[in-house]
């Protein structure tokens, strides 16, 4: 556990930002030593799926995964449709093509799954003024839920089947983050507010951890616990220079959630600069002589530590560079079949028995963490 790992110093201070005070503060610079995290520290139960191999299953170089209890979601650029396949990874149906029609898609922005209810949702970015709805159960378009609020890029279903929606022109919207119930009636939202102080341009962020959900919008540098209508802030985190105005070329850093679970978050630090752009103004771009670096707070023993790499307990092997698709409930790291097999080919693998029953050429083979949240 990390409680085995030299703990580096950790500034702690209280911060005023906001709606809120007393939020703990993370300081990325007072950390140096680098650390293997174990993938069990993560997730609880972990299971690898070697998703079905048939020519309408077949999956692009780009796709996206979504992951449950009982379904897996695929979709993402390049894919010609979104494929259900069960947590096995059987092939079931296909829940929606590319088109224009109504159940049909562009560009796929945001997806979510409401398991218990048999219905998926996503946002298209060729559609942008509504929130389709598929049936589990049939494949079929259902309706619509109008995106008045704000066309989602960010999606997750919480408690009740409450959608939780960030709009992806934040410019254009009421709202910064609002809620829906699974029929489509506003729940309330957070209207757009910024921290005069210390502000960062950060990625946004949708969660679940302890029971409650979690967000930290793209123009703040605070994780928020959330109602419909109602935030809480619990974690700032400072990463170092701060971009307070836009300036060709100056460089700072932003921070860009990964996951949080009932003890630890894991999210990066970008090394950022501002450059001028004929498509408009205040472009970020990333600097070419620093790559991120990843963190993971343990709240459970106070301790920030620098990631080096990920080490995937059952598969016996480490990652240096992984991507990580996130889902409410589910955590997930994909392989291409060639990689994986490649990763497998030593007889002292715990899956080297795979290593004939798998095609360089097959879909790729999930790591499917449950997070314990």
């Amino acid at each position: 556990m990390l409680k085995d790992i030299l703990i580096s110093m950790i500034i702690w201070v209280v911060v005023g930002c906001g709606n809120g005070s007393g939020v703990k503060r993370l300081d990325t610079r007072a950390v140096e030593k680098d650390t293997v995290l174990k993938w069990s520290q993560l997730v609880g139960e972990s299971r690898l799926v070697r998703m079905e191999t048939k020519e309408e299953a077949l999956l692009n170089d780009y796709f996206r995964v979504w992951a449950g209890e009982k379904y897996i979601i695929t979709y993402g650029w390049g894919n010609k449709e979104v494929g259900m396949l069960d947590a096995d990874g059987t092939y079931i149906r296909k829940l929606a093509s590319y088109g224009r029609a109504p159940g049909e898609y562009q560009n796929i922005i945001a997806l979510t799954v409401d398991e218990p209810g048999e219905r998926l949702y996503f946002s298209d970015y060729g559609r942008q003024n509504s929130i389709q709805v598929i049936n589990l159960k049939n494949g079929e378009y259902e309706n619509s839920l109008p995106g008045i609020y704000g066309f989602p890029k960010k999606m997750i279903l919480a408690g009740d089947s409450v959608l939780y929606c960030i709009p992806l022109l934040l410019k254009d919207a009421a709202y910064e983050i609002y809620a829906l119930t699974s029929s489509g009636q506003f729940l309330g939202g957070i209207k757009k507010e910024t921290c005069r102080e210390e502000r960062q341009k950060n990625h946004s962020y949708l969660g679940i951890a302890g029971g409650f959900v979690h967000y930290m919008s793209g123009i703040t540098d605070t994780l928020y616990r959330i109602t419909a209508d109602t935030r809480k802030p619990e974690y700032y985190f400072h990463a170092g220079h701060y971009l307070k105005e836009f300036k060709p070329d100056e460089k700072g850093e932003e921070i860009e959630m990964i996951v949080e679970t009932s003890r630890f978050i894991l999210f990066d630090r970008l090394f950022i600069r501002m450059a001028d752009s004929r498509f408009g103004k205040n472009i970020i771009t990333y600097d070419e002589n620093r790559d991120p670096e990843t963190y993971v707070f343990d709240k459970l023993n106070d301790g920030l530590f620098k990631v080096k790499s990920i080490y995937f307990d059952d598969l016996d092997f480490e990652l240096e560079d992984y991507l990580f698709e996130v889902s409410e409930h589910y955590l997930c790291q994909s392989f291409s079949a060639m990689e994986f097999r490649e990763r497998i080919k030593s007889a002292n693998s715990p899956y080297h028995d795979w290593y004939n029953a798998i095609a360089d050429d097959d879909n790729p083979v999930l790591v499917l963490g449950k997070v314990r949240n």
